[in-house]
């Protein structure tokens, strides 16, 4: 019989990164009360707190008010300690950012996406405007701990390959090792629903919970876990495909191979595909109308308006793509047994007409007596999760080697 050693340097780890995020959520704090609020022993965080004191990453700002013994010692973090870049590299857009150790905003920038970008392409663009934006933020460069980069796909988040990234028609890249050369700088590559996942857990919706599962619904359709503040990656890293679970067997293919993919029959591009494809059928609808007579322009979000203003074509699109989208995640919490759903993404920009049927289609596929406490909440973070996602993953990096 096998037998699951327990691990105690991930257990370490995850301690530290425990003390490191409290301290930054509810600082100043003293370690009796860094103890108490995640269940460590106060001679373990002591050793923990020495070591972040050690390494210039915590400073005491001085007593707090005694409850009846000796006054405790308040610690904070040092915001300008060090620095990291965090970037997204998305469909139409890329976004870089830099933030400080409390993953404070320092400065950004954003770029249009070439069309059919290809990886040198991609690594011209990224060498130019990070080294431009930390000039251009004045920051002290020697503090600037790495680069995390979200990308759409597969990704060997170890190795720092692309594995593939459909998106792109990327396959076996090798990002890290091209960026490392050119940056001179720590690069961490990670899909970019998983960064989403860390800077929600971290900063947005998922903080104060144990399980979390965020859904990424835009273009595309991801997700990732984070379980006790560890983003979940599986026995291969590619944990959380969950738009690649077939939903319809006889659905149209998917850009995995696939037939009938969640991805294929509910993603925004699904969305909107179906609503072109009703309109060169010469269906009556309004969605022509709305688009100006241009098929080409129809997408997700027109299709939604054209739902709410009652088209009956569009109505029927929306309402089935959020009841495979529905059950898809009542399947999530019949499995997973999750405390909150964090959904982000473009389409849920479509107020009552997405939250709505989406949490009704929930309730209606969940086992009897299962997620009776989960919540399912709109994501925090907006534009910058992806970018704040990549530079707690670098602080994170940097804290576990200490």
């Amino acid at each position: 019989m096998h037998y699951q050693r327990i691990d105690k340097f991930l257990l370490a780890h995850t301690n530290k990164q425990n003390v490191f995020r409290c301290i930054m959520n509810e600082g100043p704090i003293n370690k009796a009360a860094i103890a108490q609020r995640i269940g460590l022993t106060i001679p373990s965080v002591m050793k923990i707190v020495d070591a972040l004191l050690e390494n210039g990453l915590v400073r005491s700002v001085g007593k707090g008010v005694s409850s009846g013994g000796k006054p405790p010692e308040m610690l904070e973090i040092i915001a300008d300690a060090h620095y990291a870049v965090g970037v997204d590299v998305g469909l139409s857009e890329i976004r870089i950012i830099i933030g400080d150790m409390k993953k404070n905003i320092i400065a950004r920038n954003a770029m249009r996406c070439p069309k059919d970008l290809c990886v040198e392409e991609l690594c011209d663009i990224l060498e130019k405007n990070i080294l431009a934006l930390i000039e251009d933020s004045g920051i002290d460069a020697e503090r600037l701990l790495g680069i995390g980069v979200g990308v759409p796909g597969l990704i060997d988040s170890n190795g720092g390959r692309v594995v593939f990234s459909p998106h792109f028609r990327w396959e076996n890249a090798d990002l890290r090792s091209m960026l490392e050369q050119r940056l001179a700088r720590p690069v961490y590559i990670d899909n970019v629903t998983k960064h989403i996942a860390r800077a929600e857990y971290d900063l947005g919706m998922g903080k104060g919970s144990r399980y979390v599962f965020n859904l990424n619904l835009g273009r595309g359709i991801a997700s990732a876990f984070v379980i006790d503040g560890e983003v979940y990656y599986g026995s291969n890293g590619l944990c959380g495909e969950i738009g690649h679970l077939t939903v319809n067997r006889e659905g149209p293919l998917c850009m995995c191979g696939n037939y009938g993919c969640l991805e294929a029959m509910a993603s925004g591009e699904a969305i909107a595909q179906q609503a072109r494809d009703v309109v060169l059928r010469g269906v009556h609808s309004k969605l022509q109308e709305m688009a100006d007579g241009a098929v080409e322009r129809i997408d997700a979000k027109l299709v939604f308006d054209a739902c709410a203003a009652g088209d009956a074509p569009a109505k029927m699109i929306v309402e089935r793509a959020l009841e495979y989208i529905g059950i898809a995640v009542a399947g999530v919490i019949n499995l997973f047994d999750v405390e909150r759903i964090v959904i982000s993404g473009g389409m849920t920009k479509n107020g009552a007409s997405f939250w709505e049927p989406i949490k009704a289609n929930v309730r209606k596929h969940l086992m009897k007596y299962s997620g009776k406490n989960v919540d399912i909440l709109a994501a925090a973070l907006g534009d910058n999760a992806a970018c704040l996602g990549a530079i707690c993953q670098v602080i994170q990096k940097y804290l576990n080697t200490l």
